[in-house]
């Protein structure tokens, strides 16, 4: 004998209904998916243009950088060639202004060795834009990094030797103290940080540029 309809707890045509428009996308709950994703859209794409024009600045750096060092290596022929012997007739000036050089031309690298945070969109075009500017980012890179090497062989062959400063007590003739922190751990005027290197020129035993460093103190006073 089958039992009453009501004991089999089946439920009735209106909970059924009620259960299929739950679990239906509404056309207002769709609409908002579309205007979150176009917004986040348009904030991907702000980021992107930011990133691109930061990089379009560091590379008119690099290229001011470039042509400044072609420059200067023209104006010093004596010193271009592997196989010319070390100058040691090649004035201060000349001599400064490859270190400067230097330190532009690390300035750059250092920036290049931080690239700009970039978060992969999800929309497929501005995440071809990414990968391209993150390619070229590295290729960038790799020429600034050859760029200083040449940089540094061409110095080496004109005699001039960075500096040995760090963790050395403080010497006057070779070194300008820009800023002193308490440490006790550490001899009164030591040098903790290399601010600016400074340069001699090994052949004459002159010296190019003093170093900028920050030194230690036992006390405030």
């Amino acid at each position: 004998m089958m039992p009453p309809n009501d004991s089999l707890n089946m439920p009735d045509d209106e909970e059924f209904s009620e259960e299929e428009e739950d679990s239906e996308i509404t056309l207002e709950a769709l609409h908002e998916e579309l205007v979150a994703s176009t917004e986040e859209n348009r904030r991907g794409n702000r980021r992107v243009l930011e990133v691109l024009k930061n990089f379009g600045g560091l590379l008119d750096a690099l290229s001011a950088t470039s042509n400044d060092t072609h420059k200067a290596v023209r104006n010093l022929p004596a010193i271009t060639s592997a196989a010319s012997p070390p100058c040691d007739g090649l004035p201060q000036s000349g001599a400064l202004a490859l270190v400067e050089l230097a330190d532009r031309i690390d300035r750059v690298a250092h920036g290049f060795a931080r690239p700009p945070a970039a978060r992969d969109p999800w929309w497929p075009g501005a995440r071809r834009q990414v990968e391209a500017w993150r390619e070229a980012w590295e290729m960038q890179a790799d020429a600034v990094s050859i760029l200083r090497s040449h940089l540094a062989a061409t110095m080496q062959r004109a005699s001039l030797e960075r500096l040995d400063v760090m963790d050395r007590a403080f010497d006057p003739n070779i070194m300008t103290a820009v800023e002193s922190t308490v440490d006790p751990e550490k001899p009164d005027h030591t040098v903790l940080v290399e601010i600016l290197p400074g340069w001699r020129n090994t052949a004459s035993d002159q010296l190019v540029r003093p170093a900028q460093v920050r030194v230690s103190r036992v006390s405030a006073r």
